[in-house]
């Protein structure tokens, strides 16, 4: 509800109340009379006259809805909303909404001046009005936590729960009913919300189970139970057995039990223990970094969460991986493992479940069908067949030979679902006599079975099915179809077959169908048998080559989905085809650039280009241009300026315009890095128009984004803004977009323009979500916060530093989570959220102490220490003190050690002390300057400034004076010794 301020305004905190009156279409007649009704409605109410009275009230009326400002207790705009929502009803308009909130809005230094209800906090409150139905008064936690102090309003507030108002900003909301005002549904706007949210933030990775879980509800109930007391369970067993299925029953079970997620973690393709951090790590969502190992990265995101990790296939790595999975127990007092293994596994905190097969009865000649219907292994099968052929039945015949199978393979569920796939080709006595001469042939009688019928099923397949098993081997986790295509295809068997040929695999339960479309994996025993035909046919390198091949030239959506696979093929790559490697690598640095692995891509460039030797130049220019940008992100301008001097030279011998313009880009992006930036943009500029000409607009908005990015850096916030939308312009893909709209909305924050710099961030932040660009998410959350305190809203700047932690702690190293911790901890602290600031606080203590950064350590405890002060308690915060003391104080922190005497002073009534500590302070540090630091500094100065007016207020002027006299006659060390001694600390 904009409208002009004709005096000069300032922010101050309110609390505002927006209605609105569903109208649909009706004359402007009739609109004005509704005005004229909502403000009659509004100017009747008690909680409105109270506020006038005081002169503590500004409204807003419009021909559908009203804004009204608080500029007082937070129970007034609240009684304000149901008495006006009543008035409404009780005049027959059932169509009305309302909204709460509290935040800054734009008054007059004298209230009666001020024309309108401005400001972010009048923003937020029409947002919050716009989540619920019909009917609604919903509240947001800033005015709901003052109102619910009085117990009328306390009893009619239902929780909702956090809600993105915003993008970036979820405030939790409430749901008023008082009386015959409110409505108790959950708003419609808030479920969608709400399932966005929990879209985002996903607490699992479970996949939907396809079947039910057949003879094995008691153990996955005891093992449930178990984990309530056991923090580490190992499911013991032989392949084929279940052991995978019943973790993920189990893990199903749990996932309302641990809300801080059940994740499971596949290592069936890990082969050394090394690998199993970096593993559960990806699984986790964590972004690789060298500077950080991944086991330290994955304790520290899990270290509070109360979560549960499905280590599926555990020790088929190696046993030194448990030393991993110790320490994880350790560093992560909340965590609770369960892991699936072939072997038994021992070790500290273990315990092992051993999962036997399914109960199968041995029938007698004369045995009734009807009770062995009821054996687990009989109904698996009959399920399973019935899966394969809806026109299956079991005549009574069948059942015994059924039951005879579930004991001939162990009760082992895999070989049940094998045979009963095979069911479909054969009658269940010649399934029975297969299996039972496969296993007699391969001596398994008695012992694990798996292996033998698993070669009893690829043996009954067809031929051509066979041989497309065989090159499936070479997968090691899921795979797309377009990918069996490529390493299956021959001069025998073309795309379609190839098709066919996975469907059918498919229904004799060779290949597993995953939850994902068009998305297939082997099982592990099936997947070892193939493995072991293609060693026996000679065909491994050539499926690794076929392979290879695939990854170098798939689009960047398939390559994703081959994540797993990539490294493992260039290992193969470097040692046997050194340009297949390099057409690997290449295709995967832009997936490894958007993720941030920049580490890893150097790493491979380097061993590619140490073994440079037969490869094409355009390849190898392609690969410097590539290593060059990684190499800047790392902090090595210098050799990203020769790799792209390389790169460019390379190019421009044979002619190859847009390998030029890469590599000019290149160049002008690692000359911007090294203070160059006017001859950087030269480089990149005329790249631009070269990729312009070549008609590359994915490659023209990037280089739009850098020339942006260098314009900012040079200061230039106007000229950012225009390469911002000049590259919009152009249809470059979302990756770009997501880095130009981030741009736009820094360039309209650097230049002041707020109303633009929110509107284009929020835009961005959608964007950002939604193609994972989540190191541009946590640039925009920091610039959002920034907003939002310039605007004194520090309850939504906390809001939106405590999103980006969430972010940052993904993809940033232990030092960047350490710095998104403080500021979260600072702005929830000046947002009146002080259980979230010392919670903040205390993790950031923990990570400076493992960091060994003894300054920052001090800094944050020196934060603790204002938050106590905030908190209240004098003892509290006397011994936070102590605890900020403890270790010797480096000089630079001095003033702010003796600005945290001096608040705990004025909390504990030592009035005298405080004024002669503040004055000490400032000596050493003009007043002027007080906050121009950073936001620590910031925050203690806005204390002590409060802390100073009350000074005066509750202090005789001549004590003040002499208090200040005395402080500004001692030097730092002597004011140390004084706030010491006088606060016994």
């Amino acid at each position: 509800m904009p409208s002009s301020q004709q005096n000069a305004t300032f922010l101050a905190p309110a609390h505002v109340l927006c209605v609105q009156v569903a109208t649909g279409r009706v004359s402007r007649q009739d609109r004005r009379r509704q005005a004229r009704e909502l403000r009659a409605a509004l100017r009747e109410t008690p909680a409105y006259q109270g506020a006038r009275g005081q002169k503590a009230v500004v409204d807003q009326v419009g021909e559908d809805g009203l804004a009204v400002a608080f500029f007082g207790a937070a129970e007034l705009a609240v009684a304000c909303a149901t008495e006006v929502a009543g008035a409404l009803m009780r005049r027959g308009e059932t169509r009305v909404s309302a909204g709460v909130h509290g935040g800054p809005v734009r008054r007059a230094a004298e209230l009666w001046n001020t024309r309108g209800v401005e400001g972010p906090g009048a923003a937020l409150a029409h947002d919050v009005m716009a989540c619920g139905d019909t009917g609604h008064v919903l509240v947001s936690e800033t005015t709901a936590i003052r109102a619910m102090d009085a117990p009328e309003w306390g009893d009619a507030m239902s929780d909702l729960g956090p809600v993105e108002v915003q993008p970036g900003l979820p405030l939790r909301l409430f749901s008023l009913a008082h009386g015959d005002v409110g409505n108790r549904s959950i708003p419609t706007r808030v479920k969608q919300l709400s399932a966005a949210r929990a879209a985002l933030r996903p607490t699992h990775n479970l996949p939907p189970a396809r079947t039910r879980l057949i003879g094995r509800d008691a153990d996955a109930s005891d093992i449930v139970d178990r984990l309530e007391t056991s923090r580490f369970v190992a499911l013991t067993g032989r392949p084929g057995i279940g052991k995978t299925r019943l973790a993920l029953e189990v893990a199903e079970r749990l996932k309302s039990r641990r809300p801080g997620g059940v994740w499971v973690v596949d290592l069936s393709a890990v082969s050394v223990a090394s690998d199993v951090p970096s593993t559960i790590a990806r699984t986790l969502g964590l972004l690789a970094l060298d500077s950080d190992p991944s086991l330290d990265r994955a304790e520290l995101f899990l270290r509070d969460r109360d979560a549960l990790l499905v280590l599926d296939g555990l020790p088929d790595v190696v046993a030194s991986a448990g030393e991993s999975v110790e320490r994880m127990l350790d560093a992560c007092p909340r965590l609770w493992l369960l892991a699936t293994s072939a072997i038994p596994v021992g070790g500290r905190a273990r315990e092992a479940w051993p999962v036997n097969g399914l109960p199968s009865l041995r029938p007698a000649a004369d045995a009734d069908p009807a009770l062995l219907r009821d054996s687990a292994a009989v109904e698996l099968f009959e399920r399973r067949a019935y899966e394969a052929d809806r026109g299956f039945r079991l005549t009574d015949e069948a059942f015994r030979a059924v039951a005879d199978i579930g004991v001939a393979v162990g009760g082992s569920p895999l070989a049940i679902e094998l045979a009963a796939a095979a069911s479909a080709h054969a009658s269940v006595e010649e399934v029975l006599s297969g299996l039972r001469e496969s296993i007699a042939r391969g001596k398994h009688a008695g012992a694990d079975t798996t292996p033998a019928v698993v070669a009893w099923a690829v043996e009954a397949a067809a031929e051509s099915d066979r041989t497309i098993l065989q090159s499936l081997s070479v997968f090691h986790g899921e795979f797309a179809m377009s990918a069996a295509q490529a390493v299956c295809e021959s001069g025998d068997i073309d795309a379609g077959q190839v098709a066919d040929g996975v469907h059918s695999l498919a229904q004799r339960g060779l290949v597993a169908e995953r939850d994902g479309p068009d998305r297939y994996r082997l099982l592990r025993a099936i997947s070892a048998h193939a493995r072991t035909l293609a060693a026996s046919a000679g065909a491994a390198d050539l499926l690794r080559r076929r392979y290879a091949k695939y990854l170098g030239t798939c689009s960047r959506e398939l390559l994703e989905a081959a994540a797993g696979d990539v490294e493992r093929v260039l290992e193969w790559a470097t040692e046997h085809d050194r340009e297949l490697g390099f057409r690997i690598a290449t295709n995967a640095a832009a997936s490894w650039h958007d993720r941030g692995e920049w580490a890893r891509c150097a790493r491979w460039f380097d061993i590619l280009c140490d073994r440079r030797e037969g490869v094409t130049v355009d390849l190898l220019a392609a690969a410097l241009t590539a290593r060059s940008r990684a190499r800047l992100e790392l902090g090595d301008p210098d050799g990203a300026l020769r790799d792209a001097d390389d790169a460019l030279a390379h190019s421009s011998s044979i002619d190859d315009r847009e390998g030029v313009a890469l590599a000019r880009r290149a160049k002008g992006q690692a000359l911007v890095s090294t203070g160059s930036v006017q001859e950087g943009m030269r480089h990149c500029e005329e790249a631009l128009a070269s990729l312009r000409r070549l008609e590359r607009p994915e490659e023209a908005a990037v280089t739009a984004a850098e020339l942006a990015a260098a314009s900012m850096l040079a200061g230039d916030a106007a000229k950012a803004m225009a390469y911002a939308a000049d590259g919009l312009r152009v249809d470059g893909g979302e990756q770009a977009s997501s880095s130009l709209l981030l741009l736009r909305g820094i360039g309209a924050a650097r230049s002041r323009d707020y109303a633009h710099a929110r509107e284009a961030l929020a835009e961005a932040l959608v964007v950002h979500r939604s193609v994972g660009a989540e190191r541009h998410e946590a640039s925009n959350l920091l610039w959002q916060a920034e907003l939002a305190g310039r605007e004194g809203d520090h309850h939504a700047a906390a809001l939106y530093h405590s999103e980006r932690l969430y972010v940052v702690q993904r993809v940033g190293g232990r030092t960047e989570i350490a710095e998104a911790l403080r500021s979260a901890g600072v702005s929830s602290r000046r947002g009146g959220r002080l259980g979230d600031a010392r919670r903040f606080a205390r993790d950031e203590e923990r990570l400076r102490t493992q960091l060994n950064q003894p300054r920052e350590t001090t800094r944050v405890r020196l934060l603790l220490v204002d938050i106590e002060v905030a908190g209240g308690d004098a003892a509290v915060a006397r011994e936070a003190l102590t605890r900020a003391l403890a270790h010797d104080v480096e000089d630079g922190e001095r003033v702010l050690c003796l600005y945290a005497f001096g608040t705990v002073a004025h909390l504990s009534e030592l009035y005298d002390e405080a004024a002669t500590l503040f004055r000490a302070a400032a000596k050493w540090r003009d007043e002027d300057d007080l906050g121009d630091g950073d936001a620590l500094e910031r925050m203690y100065a806005d204390t002590v400034t409060e802390a100073r007016v009350g000074l005066r207020r509750d202090m005789e002027s001549d004590a003040y004076d002499r208090a200040r006299a005395a402080g500004q006659a001692m030097m730092p060390e002597d004011a140390m010794a004084y706030g010491r001694a006088r606060l016994t600390v």
